[in-house]
């Protein structure tokens, strides 16, 4: 079997609806990047049993099975598994600290205190309750939303939060360049979320804003750069917090915390992972 008159791949497949695909590839090495709790996504066309099976079977023909989560990392039991740590383009974002992008206009237009947030935007991903609550303690605070909406949310309507449509990830530093306090509000009770990696908190930080995320396992040993909110009492205090902080010991501090974990590093470090589990079984 061959694809592309490639013969013999290593195969990469982080899905596991991949693994009908990945058995008839005739791999030399399977690597299986587990990013998601999947049979806990309630989005999901497949059944949760039927997923669970997927899951199962491409962990047992893979040669190396990676983590992109902590917290899916910690309770895994597969023998031939890494913990393949999220990265950050820090050249990219750390453009946003320097204060010499212009913002977007779309941002600029929206009075401060401005807290943004940029990815997906879902009823149950978005803790509405936090946001309306806010909306209603803080009238001042503007929230900014980017990206794709979906239906359902009952925050639209609300006079200080705004939402943009997804802009091209090239222009999204001069979006973040106009928040005040970068906010991940999510909704970290339901399972599936629980699990989450959010890359962007890592953009977040290489930007050197403040940070103010909901309580995820990912950022636990950063809580030193991050102000972790446990609660919607303690998320606003962190706002608060956040806009009256001083100084620029904090903001370097942020930027140092993610600075060498670029996806550069990352890749270098699975191609010696490739390389090292390649010469353990004699395919080199």
């Amino acid at each position: 079997m061959f694809l592309c008159k490639i013969r013999k791949p290593i195969l990469w497949v982080a899905i596991p609806s991949a693994v009908d695909v990945a058995d008839r590839l005739g791999a030399k090495l399977l690597l299986y990047q587990v990013s998601d709790k999947y049979d806990a996504n309630e989005d999901s066309a497949l059944s949760h049993d039927i997923i669970r099976k997927m899951d199962q079977q491409l962990k047992n023909r893979a040669g190396v099975v990676m983590y992109s989560g902590r917290k899916l990392f910690e309770e895994a039991d597969v023998p031939h598994r890494y913990f393949l740590e999220q990265a950050v383009d820090f050249d990219h974002w750390s453009r946003v600290g320097s204060g010499e992008l212009e913002i977007a206009p779309e941002v600029a237009n929206i009075p401060p205190p401005r807290l943004g947030y940029f990815g997906a935007i879902e009823p149950w991903l978005v803790d509405q309750n936090l946001i309306r609550r806010a909306s209603h303690e803080r009238p001042d605070w503007n929230w900014i939303f980017i990206g794709n909406k979906s239906r359902g949310l009952e925050i639209e309507k609300l006079p200080n939060v705004y939402f943009l449509p997804a802009v091209s990830y090239d222009r999204l530093p001069n979006y973040a360049a106009g928040f005040d306090v970068c906010v991940l509000p999510w909704d970290t009770e339901l399972a599936f979320t629980s699990y989450g990696s959010a890359i962007k908190v890592r953009e977040y930080l290489a930007t050197s804003k403040p940070v103010v995320i909901s309580p995820l396992p990912e950022y636990e040993t950063m809580s030193d750069v991050l102000r972790i909110a446990r609660s919607s009492d303690e998320f606003l205090h962190l706002i608060d917090e956040a806009l009256h902080e001083q100084g620029s010991e904090l903001s370097s501090a942020r930027q140092d915390a993610v600075r060498k974990g670029t996806w550069d590093a990352r890749a270098e470090w699975v191609s010696n992972l490739i390389e090292e589990t390649l010469s353990k079984k004699g395919k080199g």
